[in-house]
């Protein structure tokens, strides 16, 4: 057999083509397989992976929100809720402050009033004996509440009947023996503010001059001293002069 200088191409006929051929296609095979690399996941798989962590997170953030905004919600209706009760609280409050100045209108204290019966009737009954002989008042007493020691406050039906017994109330100066009292309603405060305007009274008399006490007003010598109740004082208030009067107690 003879072959040729070029390659392995046979010359002769030991060869057909069709068989060249097969083996020419084994060999460009086995070249083409051996040339393959092994190669990283696409750009479309990283773009999917990619795509797919950004929606996990914005669902999280989504979720969050969604909380977020309930949590908000709640405390809003919590909100709403407090503050209705406030309003039904500072309601209830006004209301029961003009209750309360209500009965203070129509009230009054009585003090070193002697009354041996813990009966409520018959402490009314004794009371109202007391204002028509000592006063020549006749009143209509709803309630008596003992404060203390010879001290009752006394809630009358209206502010026509205390008006009277405030009016008459200096009566009581003449009482024989025992003296008797009968003040305002009064709150501790209104209390307290009263017994310093009656000792600052004590002073100016015992200093020769002419004294008036009144609900939180003092007259000395005319000129009229009002308390403040901002500043928690008694200042003499301006530009007043009244005449002067005969010593008085209240």
């Amino acid at each position: 057999m003879k072959t040729s200088g070029m390659g392995d191409q046979p010359d002769s006929d030991d060869y057909s083509t069709d068989e060249y051929k097969r083996k020419r296609g084994e060999e460009g095979a086995f070249f083409k397989k051996s040339a393959k690399i092994p190669r990283t996941p696409s750009k479309s798989k990283d773009k999917v992976e990619e795509k797919t962590r950004a929606d996990e997170k914005m669902d999280r953030m989504l979720e969050m929100m969604e909380n977020m905004t309930k949590e908000v919600a709640l405390i809003r209706t919590e909100q709403r809720e407090f503050n209705e009760e406030l309003r039904r609280l500072k309601d209830e409050n006004e209301t029961l402050k003009k209750e309360n100045e209500k009965i203070k209108e129509e009230s009054v204290q009585t003090k070193k009033v002697l009354i041996e019966t813990e009966k409520t009737e018959e402490r009314k009954a004794e009371i109202n004996g007391f204002m028509r002989r000592e006063l020549n008042v006749g009143v209509s007493i709803k309630t008596v509440a003992k404060l203390g020691e010879k001290t009752y406050l006394i809630a009358l039906e209206n502010t026509e009947e205390k008006l009277a017994i405030m009016k008459n109330k200096n009566k009581l100066r003449h009482m024989k023996g025992n003296k008797v009292y009968i003040n305002n309603d009064q709150t501790i405060q209104e209390r307290e503010i009263q017994k310093f305007i009656r000792d600052r009274a004590r002073e100016e008399r015992q200093r020769g001059k002419s004294v008036i006490v009144k609900y939180q007003r003092l007259i000395i010598d005319g000129k009229q001293w009002k308390w403040n109740t901002n500043r928690d004082a008694l200042e003499p208030v301006k530009d007043t002069q009244m005449p002067k009067s005969t010593n008085s107690k209240n």
